[in-house]
Formats: C-alpha cells, structure tokens, sequence
C-alpha cells in the first residue's frame, strides 16, 4: 500500500522535496485505501465492513482543508466524497446487494479473455481462474442476501444466466491460453462455475421470482442520492429536471409534427409511418428504414420514451429482429450502473473519473 501511495505521488511530479503538504499526502493515501475496499465474495458482513470503512475515511477526509489544495486536488478530494458518501449509501442505508440478482453475475475478468483472443498474458488469466473459482460462494451469496427485488430486475437476472451459461459452455474451452496446465484448471473452475450458474437460475426462477414484488420505481431522494451526491448536480431537483424534460418533449413533438405535414398533408404521426412503409414494404423479419423515417427517429431519440413508444405501438409495425450481437458480447458482467437507470434496475456506482479510478 505504501509503495503504491508512493509511486502515485511519483506519477503526479510531487515529493517532500518540492514541498507536498500533508493534506495533499493524506488525500493520497484516503484514495489508494477506497481503492482497495473490496466486497470479494459480496457476503453481507462483507458490504457491512466495507460500509464501515468508507465511513472511517469519510471522517477522515472531512479533517483536511479542501481550500489548502489545489484545483485537481479538489476535483479528487469531491470525487472521493461523492464516492464514499454514494457507497455507504448503497450498503448500508438501501442494501442495494439485497434487492440486486443480476449483481451477482461476477465474470468480468473471464469475459476480457475474449475481447482480444490469444492476446491476454497468463496474469489476466489467472485472475479469471481466481474469479470462476469465487463465482460458486457469490452466487451462493446472492441467494442469502437477496429479499424482495422488484419483478424487472429479478427477469433481467434469469435472462443474463443465459448469457453466462453460453459464456462458460461455449466460450470458455475455445480461450487461447499458453499453458496447458493453466487451461485444464480453467476449464475445472468453469464446470464448477456453471453448475453454480444452473443453480442460482433455478433460484431466480423457483423462489425469488414469485415474491419480487417491490416497485422498480425509486424515490426522489433516492434519486437525489445520486444526483447530488455522486454526479454532483445540486442546483436541478428532480421536479426541475422532469419540468425540463417535459418543456423539451413539447418541443421535439412540434418538430416532429412540423416534418409529418411535409410527408402527409394529415400531419398524424401514425398516419406518416404508415405512408413511409409504403416506400418499401416491409419483410417478416425487418423494418425498412427510408432517409425521412430515420430523420423522424432521429428526432424522436431525444423524447421521453414512453411518448416514443406509444407513437411506435399504434402503428402496425413489422417484427424487428434483434441484432446479430454474440452472445458473450451481450453479457452483463458488471451492474447496471443505479443512477443512470434508476427506472428501470438498481446498480452499485464507480467512480470513473481522476484518480478515483
């Protein structure tokens, strides 16, 4: 820990010669110790302790004078308040981890070995042996922590299990890796891993699901949680961001309608999309997409989705087939982040900015 702290003020040009004040120091060592605050296993008594040393560093960064360091230095020092601060509110005021399923599905690190194949050394490897071999006691976890998710989020879990059944069955034994002995060992904690998987979608399915039964919606000082506290937007309540929203519906409906007038004298939004699939008649499985339509939901990309969606719905839209993504590439290996989706599934957040990496 020390020589990381040490090598990070090296990076940053700053050393005792060139006069580092001790609050600078302390702001140094309180981000290398956030850093290392690791929920391994997600257990609950891990999320308590990690909640407990978040709140010892919160107190201990609230003793250095953020006006005795400088412009970057206080971007950090807010950063890591704003981390802190969003962490303790996540394990132990709301427990995000006891109403989360999709959390569970830790396979990060398994997941890169296929992002550029036979390029990752035996040291990214072996982090993905370390995570197949905890992925069995996390998802064993999951099924002690979770309670009562709302329905949503509980369905989004049982459908990334099959991603994370095809990521261990398919993928896993075609990995490029040098070792053969560092392979094998692979495999074994890949079979162990989705036996693991197996079990905890049976759970989902069998027992969570029947009592997920919470709203998915969050309350507005929950939202403010994030918002204040994390992304650092004191000046918009929520009403003020939705009274924004709605002005800039209004808006982008007019335009919307001013171009349908120019495709139909009618003007109806319905109507126009109608029109337009009499350019090219739609097929079974795809949905034509001619240069005024695309202008049309160019426009429509910026509106609330739900006035978005009920323009598409009373129309007689063909199928759209899903994209040809793979499947791999599809899986969720990280959480959805909570305050980017808070109307739709809960995620723990990162601090993805300076040095709060």
């Amino acid at each position: 820990m020390a020589r990381t702290a040490t090598l990070m003020l090296a990076f940053l040009g700053l050393t005792s010669a060139s006069g580092v004040s001790f609050a600078q120091e302390s702001l140094d060592v309180l981000i290398n110790e956030a850093l290392g605050v690791r929920v391994e296993t997600r257990a609950a008594a891990q999320y308590a302790a990690a909640a407990e040393r978040f709140s010892d560093l919160l107190i201990r960064l609230s003793v250095i004078d953020i006006d005795s360091l400088g412009l970057d230095d206080q971007v950090d020092y807010e950063l890591l308040r704003g981390h802190l601060r969003t962490r303790i509110f996540e394990y132990s005021e709301i427990e995000l981890f006891r109403m989360q399923p999709v959390s569970y599905f830790a396979l990060g690190a398994t997941n890169r070995l296929f992002t550029r194949p036979g390029a990752i050394p035996d040291s990214g490897v072996r982090r993905a042996l370390a995570e197949l071999r905890r992925l069995p006691t996390i998802l064993a976890n999951g099924e002690t922590n979770l309670t009562r998710p709302a329905r949503t989020w509980t369905e989004n879990a049982i459908y990334q299990a099959y991603y994370a059944r095809m990521l261990l069955q398919d993928y896993l034994p075609e990995a490029v890796v040098d070792s053969p002995e560092l392979k094998q060992e692979l495999l074994a904690a890949g079979a162990a891993a989705l036996a693991a998987v197996d079990r905890y979608e049976t759970f989902l399915r069998d027992e969570l699901l029947p009592r997920s039964d919470r709203s998915p919606a969050w309350s507005p000082e929950e939202i403010e949680v994030y918002q204040f506290e994390h992304e650092f937007l004191p000046h918009w309540d929520v009403d003020s961001m939705l009274r924004l929203a709605e002005d800039d519906e209004r808006e982008t409906m007019a335009a919307m309608e001013a171009l349908a007038k120019k495709i139909h004298p009618s003007g109806d939004l319905a109507t126009v999309w109608e029109v337009m699939k009499e350019e090219a008649p739609p097929g079974r499985a795809y949905c034509p997409w001619p240069s005024v339509l695309w202008t049309l939901l160019r426009i429509g990309c910026s509106m609330r989705a739900a006035t978005w969606c009920r323009f598409l719905t009373t129309s007689t839209m063909a199928p759209v087939s899903p994209p040809p993504w793979r499947g791999a590439r599809c899986l969720s290996v990280e959480p959805l982040v909570g305050r980017r989706w808070l109307a739709g599934s809960p995620g723990t957040t990162s601090s993805h900015r300076s040095r709060i990496g």
